[in-house]
């Protein structure tokens, strides 16, 4: 996975966040469908993702961004990077970009 540094409890906002890769859009649609799990919700609060959640989002921007669709990007991201597709193919992430 992706290592960044951050408070391991802190939470982060919009801006840490695309700082991983992603735009606004990406991130605000990832966690509409459940991709990215931010804490709190309801109408008027500003979102906040565990940090780990930038990790993720890092590594879905990275597939999404070579062609892997988002739903895929994201069992990759939450298996750790590495993950078999279909019989006889894998999908490894390195650490380095």
């Amino acid at each position: 996975m992706v290592s960044v540094e951050h408070q391991q409890d802190e939470a982060v906002g919009h801006r840490e966040m695309t700082g991983a890769g992603p735009t606004y859009r990406q991130i605000d649609l990832w966690t509409r469908l459940g991709y990215l799990r931010a804490e709190g919700s309801g109408s008027g609060h500003r979102r906040r993702w565990p940090p780990q959640e930038r990790d993720i989002a890092s590594v879905m921007h990275r597939l999404v961004t070579v062609g892997v669709r988002p739903d895929v990007a994201h069992d990759v991201a939450r298996a750790g990077g590495n993950y078999e597709v279909g019989p006889g193919v894998r999908i490894h992430v390195t650490t380095t970009p």
